[in-house]
Formats: C-alpha cells, structure tokens, sequence
C-alpha cells in the first residue's frame, strides 16, 4: 500500500479491503435471516426485559412475534422485537436483531 492508501486509512477513509468485509458480514447476515431458527443454541444478548439477557438455550419454537426457548428445564418466551440474539451460522457466531427476524419463517424466506 501506498503512502496515500496509509494516510486515507489514517483519516478514517474506507480502504477496499473494509469495504470487503462489510460485504461480507452483510451476506452472512442475509443468509442467516432464511435459515431455520428451532433446534438453534442462542443467547440473548441485549434486551428490554433486563432478566432476559444472558439468558442461554435452545430455540424450541417460532411464531411470527416471538421465539421460545428452552433453558435449563424451562420454557421462556422472547418477543423477537426486544431482543439481540446470537445464533450459529458456517462456524461462527452472528449477532443478530431479533427485529430483523420478525415475520414466519416461510416469509422470511421470501424476503
């Protein structure tokens, strides 16, 4: 790289391979959201429902609204607008906004 390519990068200018990269974390997202969430290990990562985070299991369920997870004997029931999620996808771990999954999974997959 240049001494251009270092001062742009210095100045917070976006260098091809960043540019890459977010791509790619897009595509995982995509790719993630038409997948089949039950049978999922997840932890919830942020939520309103301050009880809620922390909280881990495995997805059970799913409606259009909400996802139940099965932690520890127990059933909890998550309202996907609340919550940030990690889930499993390719060997990795994605941070996913329960927002993003509202929908059936059926129509999810249309999106």
């Amino acid at each position: 790289m240049g001494a251009q390519g270092r001062e742009r990068g210095a100045q917070g200018g976006k260098s091809g391979v960043e540019g890459r990269g977010k791509k790619r974390k897009e595509k995982r997202m995509k790719g993630i959201l038409k997948e089949e969430l039950i049978g999922l290990d997840t932890e919830v990562l942020e939520a309103k429902n301050k009880s809620l985070r922390g909280l881990k299991g495995r997805i059970i369920d799913e409606t259009k609204f909400t996802l139940k997870v099965e932690t520890a004997g127990k059933v909890k029931t998550i309202l996907k607008e609340q919550v940030t999620l990690k889930l499993p996808y390719k060997g990795r771990k994605l941070a996913v906004e329960g927002k993003l999954l509202i929908g059936r999974p059926y129509e999810r997959l249309k999106r």
